[in-house]
């Protein structure tokens, strides 16, 4: 790879896109080139906010990491943390412990089999959680999420309560919701909150040692994000999925649920298309025109796992995240103009 490239995508990220955190690049299993920034950019505006939403969650004794950037050393990897959460799915299926993306929501939640808000919650199944086609209203919209945050803190009730919008499966809109009921189905399936599952089936075989996850009242990590890793255990996510479930010759998730979930199951905007909590995009090569299959995990403000598997290249980016205004598109670019056209 063209070292010149590498420090132009720096440059480049530096001058329209201040709030990064670090930036490393991974090729053929080696790290090769990375960057730090000690002092990333943030508005007042939004570290105003930030302070009032955390103070005012302080007070109600309620979660706040949610408007945390860091935890000690760990990255708030924000929605990043839903590709994992895939993982840990497809760990599970595999294990015996769901025994299919076919099987209903409420089987799994038995909070849900005497409260439901809506009788189409009893058509809900776990694939529709894990394509975003769930019909459940999206909490990031409308302060449903701080009304959420603020509540006793059963954060699954608060989610079973909600009206569905439509039928399962018959629209995408992306939701956090989706993703903290997978979290419950693993909870309840395995017998133990979502981070000790991923610690014995995931973490510790991959050698991560060092994660926080923020969970709700009722002990159930959040599925949609607020979960914290440094960038190099983050690379070891993205680095499985690159060799099909196979960490030091161990499968840890199966080849198949790997290919499932880098199908696209919707086609989304600015090029996109959505897999299993994945992004899957054709990115072109600004030097040559050529186009590569890319796919990655992206959170809020720039937390990124990008993999280009033919090129056998991992970028992994963490960033502060903004509540005013998030630039964090700015990373999408350099792949095309930089990444790409370093490899010679």
């Amino acid at each position: 790879m063209d070292s010149s490239f590498l420090a132009d995508a720096i440059r480049y990220i530096e001058k329209h896109f201040k709030s990064y955190f670090s930036f490393i690049l991974i090729k053929n299993g080696y790290l090769i080139f990375e960057a730090h920034n000690d002092r990333p950019y943030e508005e007042k505006s939004s570290q105003l906010l930030k302070a009032c939403c955390s103070l005012l969650t302080k007070v109600l004794g309620k979660p706040g990491d949610t408007f945390n950037d860091k935890h000690s050393d760990l990255f708030n990897l924000r929605s990043a943390a839903k590709s994992i959460i895939s993982i840990l799915a497809g760990i599970a299926i595999d294990r015996g412990y769901i025994k299919s993306i076919e099987d209903r929501v409420l089987d799994y939640l038995p909070q849900g089999r005497t409260q439901i808000s809506d009788e189409r919650w009893k058509d809900l199944k776990i694939e529709h959680l894990l394509t975003m086609k769930s019909g459940i209203p999206p909490i990031e919209s409308g302060g449903i999420v701080l009304k959420m945050i603020l509540s006793d803190g059963d954060w699954v009730k608060f989610i079973l309560d909600l009206p569905l919008e439509c039928e399962p499966g018959e629209k995408f809109v992306y939701n956090s919701a989706n993703t903290h009921l997978l979290s419950a189905i693993i909870t309840n399936a395995a017998g133990m909150s979502t981070l000790d599952f991923a610690k014995e089936f995931l973490f510790a075989p991959l050698g991560i040692k060092e994660v926080y996850w923020e969970k709700d009242s009722k002990g159930i990590n959040f599925g949609g994000g607020n979960l914290f890793m440094s960038q190099y255990d983050l690379a070891k996510i993205g680095y499985l999925f690159l060799n099909n479930g196979v960490w030091d010759n161990k499968m840890i998730v199966s080849k198949q649920w790997v290919e499932q979930s880098l199908k696209s199951y919707h086609e989304w905007i600015y090029g996109f298309n959505y897999g299993y909590l994945w992004y899957l995009k054709n990115e072109k090569n600004e030097k040559t025109g050529e186009a590569y299959i890319t796919y990655s995990a992206s959170g809020a403000g720039g937390q990124k796992i990008y993999v280009i598997p033919e090129l056998d290249i991992l970028l992994i980016v963490t960033s502060r995240t903004s509540l005013v205004k998030d630039n964090s598109h700015i990373l999408n670019d350099v792949i095309g103009k930089f990444i790409l056209p370093s490899v010679g």
